[in-house]
């Protein structure tokens, strides 16, 4: 009855909706599901909250967009952006990568800046960095894990408490991602520490505040565009060949950018 549907008298729905005005009833509004035009793919940009997406995360979430409208133009479709923070990358490979990059610089500490918020990715990539440091034969020392928000002005406060708690830092850092790095590397370097001189860096976005950095930070990249390409592709598919098909899940391999941010510490010995 609230939304509009028939099965009850004239009267009866006048009762309903003047107790659910009285209720301040939030009534569907016309971009509801049921209003998209046939032919039209509706697309929800989803904002958790403010600690993932703040300001360099609206270039992030426009490669997938991109890459969504592209392919939803080129199969005949029309995509409407509602307002989805959403990403299908493989974690694990790409950590392992990190890792091995960081091994073949000669480091064998290598610590990790974590945040609590509950993001999927982050904890894949917690999880990845763990299985990929038992692959190269290192240990995961839990004094080099560092847990800080994921906001650049929130990563930077937590990790200046705890250097100036007596946090020590190992040779080389993974970043959960790179606003993260951001505020960390502002706050190591405030300790008196050097980048890459003293701690090597790696983050994981390739953001385009990476490439202009002091240093240039070293990070994955994830083509988010392929991703909204493949993301159409899939439901051109089940829209128009086959209604039926179980859900598929494809993960896309990341590419280690690879600036000024690791120290290769084998010239240096």
């Amino acid at each position: 009855m609230l939304n509009n549907k028939s099965g009850a008298s004239s009267s009866t729905r006048e009762k309903i909706l003047k107790i659910a005005q009285d209720m301040h009833y939030n009534f569907p509004r016309s971009n509801d599901f049921r209003s998209v035009r046939k032919g039209t793919i509706r697309f929800l940009k989803i904002a958790k909250h403010g600690h993932t997406v703040n300001r360099d995360h609206d270039v992030f979430i426009a490669d997938y967009i991109e890459g969504l409208d592209q392919e939803a133009r080129r199969t005949g479709h029309t995509l409407e952006i509602n307002s989805c923070n959403f990403v299908d990358m493989n974690n694990m490979d790409s950590l392992y990568q990190i890792v091995k990059y960081f091994v073949e610089n000669g480091h064998r500490e290598i610590g990790f800046i974590r945040t609590p918020i509950e993001v999927n990715n982050f904890r894949q990539r917690e999880i990845g960095i763990k299985q990929a440091a038992k692959c190269f034969g290192l240990t995961y020392n839990e004094k080099y894990v560092y847990s800080v928000d994921s906001t650049f002005d929130g990563a930077y406060r937590d990790m200046r408490v705890l250097l100036k708690k007596g946090a020590k830092l190992p040779t080389a850092l993974f970043s959960s991602n790179d606003i993260i790095a951001y505020g960390c590397i502002k706050a190591i370097k405030e300790a008196g520490y050097r980048v890459p001189e003293d701690v090597s860096i790696i983050g994981f976005d390739d953001l385009p505040l990476s490439a202009v950095m002091d240093p240039p930070l070293t990070t994955m990249e994830v083509s988010k565009k392929r991703i909204g390409e493949l993301a159409m592709r899939l439901m051109s598919n089940m829209l128009e060949v086959d209604p039926g098909m179980p859900p598929v899940k494809i993960t896309i391999c990341g590419r280690l950018i690879c600036r000024k941010s690791v120290k290769n510490l084998h010239e240096a010995g």
